[in-house]
């Protein structure tokens, strides 16, 4: 297939990692100038996940940050500890806005190409590494991507593989439940006969919060039964019933937690980057 474009950078999939990277790419004074190519299936931000990481007063994008929290609380076996944080802060981000902000500026960028697009394959040359896509074919001389699985991904020996996988629902309540200063890290005070199995809730007011059921195992659960547990969840520790709060979304997930070995290069023109590159931590 014909290359239909030339860049100096390209960046396959705009999920958290091909955004970080196309941001500060657009903030390099040493990259000025270079030529960008950002692709993905779709680039149209989605209310769909919430990112949540300890940091200090210095990190970047402040006004991405949802909402902060100092406290923390975890609770297992009928106990609850809490522990004030000092100097980090446990912090949310939400998807659309990180996507929408990154997004606008990258399309309003003199150097940097937007393009809605299946990602078929990649290939390289000595000098270019190629991204044949269902609109054309193009080539930078370096690629980022976060697309496909790299080669020999399946056959890679795995001695432990697990899913922290779980279904989260926004909830606005009736009357005030929530410390909207405290976040309950880990609820494991829930049958565990799934395995691993905790509730993490994110109080966004007294009366907003984010509940999701989260679970480290090898099977995912249905939709029902996630649901299922979300609702005996908000009776037994809020005394809430369906009819006393509404949900205004869902968000769900999948993220894969093991011990896999993730090539850094796709090719030597091609470098994989966040989930694909396994910049999961299996740590977590």
């Amino acid at each position: 297939m014909a290359v239909t474009k030339n860049y100096d950078i390209i960046i396959a999939g705009a999920g958290a990692a091909g955004l970080s990277l196309v941001w500060y790419l657009m903030q390099s004074d040493k990259l000025k100038g270079k030529s960008i190519l950002l692709l993905d299936r779709y680039l149209k931000p989605a209310n769909d996940k919430t990112w949540c990481f300890w940091d200090d007063k210095h990190l970047p994008m402040k006004g991405l940050i949802h909402h902060s929290w100092d406290h923390l609380e975890v609770i297992a076996h009928g106990n609850t500890f809490t522990e004030e944080l000092q100097n980090y802060s446990y912090r949310c981000m939400r998807s659309v806005d990180f996507s929408s902000t990154i997004l606008e500026h990258a399309a309003n960028h003199p150097t940097v190409d937007l393009l809605e697009a299946n990602v078929e394959e990649f290939d390289h040359s000595d000098t270019r590494g190629i991204v044949h896509t269902s609109k054309g074919s193009y080539q930078a001389e370096w690629v980022f991507q976060s697309a496909l699985k790299p080669p020999g991904f399946y056959e890679q020996k795995v001695d432990i593989s697990l899913k922290q996988h779980f279904l989260g629902v926004e909830i606005e309540t009736k009357k005030p439940i929530f410390d909207p200063n405290k976040v309950t890290l880990m609820d494991f005070d829930t049958s565990q006969k799934h395995g691993l199995t905790f509730f993490y809730v994110l109080p966004f007011s007294e009366t907003k919060a984010l509940v999701e059921y989260t679970f480290f195992t090898e099977t995912i659960l249905s939709d029902k039964e996630y649901r299922a547990g979300i609702d005996a969840h908000l009776a037994e520790r809020y005394s809430l019933n369906k009819s006393d709060y509404t949900i205004s979304r869902e968000e769900k997930g999948a993220i894969p937690m093991e011990d896999r070995h993730y090539p850094a290069w796709y090719n030597p023109r091609v470098m994989n980057i966040g989930t694909v590159g396994g910049l999961t931590k299996p740590s977590t």
